[in-house]
């Protein structure tokens, strides 16, 4: 995806394992945009959202799906209220609402990632809406709203 982006734009890799750190540094100096990527490995639990904080746009690409599956990384995504662009798979077609709290990429490949990273990066009014949604939609996944929403079943039954 990097390579189909203007050369301003860089990707952020944070929690990577140890063991992947060389082949991903490997991969991004074979295509020539070493530069442009940068690799945090594994950070404790409690620095993660600050990370998530500091990123303009939160890419999320599912690479094993199954029906029901979610990367729970979403709800931090929402929480975090960046622009969120992920893929269609397992249950995040429940959780991101394409073009209001997030971009769904399908099929995903770079080059669909790259046209969605670019046209938030395009449209300043887009990813600004995109932001203020995925904030509002992360009040819906709070411990207590999900309580709430439990006990409402429960209540039904």
């Amino acid at each position: 995806m990097l390579t189909l982006l203007p050369s301003a734009v860089e990707l952020v890799l944070v929690g990577i394992k140890e063991g992947d750190v060389d082949a991903v540094t490997d991969q991004a100096r074979a295509l020539g945009i070493a530069e442009r990527v940068h690799i945090v490995a594994r950070v404790p639990i409690k620095d993660v959202f600050e990370y998530t904080l500091a990123m303009d746009i939160l890419a999320n690409p599912l690479s094993i799906t199954y029906p029901g599956s979610l990367s729970s990384k979403l709800y931090e995504y929402l929480a975090a209220g960046k622009p969120i662009v992920t893929s269609r798979g397992g249950a995040n077609d429940e959780v991101i609402e394409h073009e209001k709290n997030g971009v769904i990429v399908d099929p995903a490949t770079p080059e669909n990632f790259a046209k969605a990273v670019e046209g938030i990066l395009s449209d300043a009014a887009f990813g600004d809406a995109l932001s203020h949604y995925a904030s509002e939609s992360a009040k819906q996944y709070t411990w207590g709203a999900r309580a709430r929403c439990i006990a409402d079943i429960i209540r039904m039954i």
